[in-house]
């Protein structure tokens, strides 16, 4: 009887911990994209995005809409490269710009994860 309630006990905080990932998604990773977005909307313009490809990903990150985040992005993060590679900086300050896109597009990667 013992095992049969720690089973379910477990079994229950596994449900609540799929039906936590969702508000994690939305409530933690979406604000540290919007705090990190306008570093990397710098980079995009930099790197020749216009103001619409721009302005498409910032509505989508308002929205938390999370296909439209993840269709977005990759196009907005090849203009945000060419940007940090056509700042001409250190190489130091230059793979900081890339950890940048590294983490922002990890955190795209694992919104797009649960598209439903």
């Amino acid at each position: 009887m013992r095992t049969f309630n720690v089973a379910v006990l477990f079994i229950m905080l596994l449900a609540f911990a799929g039906c936590g990932g969702d508000k994690a998604r939305n409530d933690i990773l979406i604000p540290n994209l919007e705090a990190s977005w306008p570093g990397v909307a710098a980079d995009a313009k930099l790197g020749g995005a216009t103001d619409a490809t721009l302005d498409a990903f910032s509505a989508a990150l308002q929205s938390r809409d999370r296909l439209a985040i993840a269709t977005r992005w990759p196009s907005v993060k090849a203009f945000a490269e060419g940007g940090i590679k056509a700042r001409n900086a250190s190489v130091g300050v230059s793979a900081s710009l890339m950890e940048r896109i590294k983490q922002f597009d990890a955190a795209v990667a694992l919104l797009a994860r649960r598209l439903n």
